[in-house]
């Protein structure tokens, strides 16, 4: 989406909007990443730090409170993100014996709040972004 000129419009919000979003989800991304140690988190890969992909374990499009939340999301590389058939994306029993295994609070954090409504706007976005850059600097400080 170009931007638009005039800042008053609907467009310019909406692309304003857009713009957030891209920052808060990088941002995430690199939260879950640096909180794994910029390693694949599952038990026993040995994936070096190139690939690396934040994966949303509820997805991102139905959960939507739970989209810029870091305890939804988990680094993988691509093949237990994606690729294997021991994957997140292929093998929901395979996230579920991840979480309940290795990350029990996450799990029981995401089953209390799957259910949060929230509506994304301009000022969430701000207050999430400047969350997440707390998180990223304390992960990359403790690395």
């Amino acid at each position: 989406m170009k931007k638009p000129k005039n800042k008053n419009t609907k467009a310019y919000q909406e692309w304003e909007l857009q713009q957030l979003r891209k920052v808060c989800l990088n941002l995430w991304k690199e939260v879950v990443k640096f909180r794994a140690g910029s390693r694949c988190e599952i038990p026993g890969c040995e994936a070096g730090p190139k690939g690396l992909q934040g994966h949303h374990i509820l997805d991102e499009k139905l959960f939507i409170a739970l989209r810029y939340d870091p305890e939804n999301g988990v680094c993988a590389c691509p093949k237990n993100h994606k690729l294997g058939k021991e994957s997140f994306h292929k093998n929901p029993i395979f996230a579920y014996e991840f979480l309940s295994k290795m990350r029990p609070a996450s799990l029981c954090y995401l089953k209390e709040h799957c259910h949060d409504e929230l509506i994304i706007t301009k000022e969430y976005l701000v207050k999430q972004i400047v969350k997440l850059e707390i998180l990223k600097e304390t992960y990359k400080k403790i690395q």
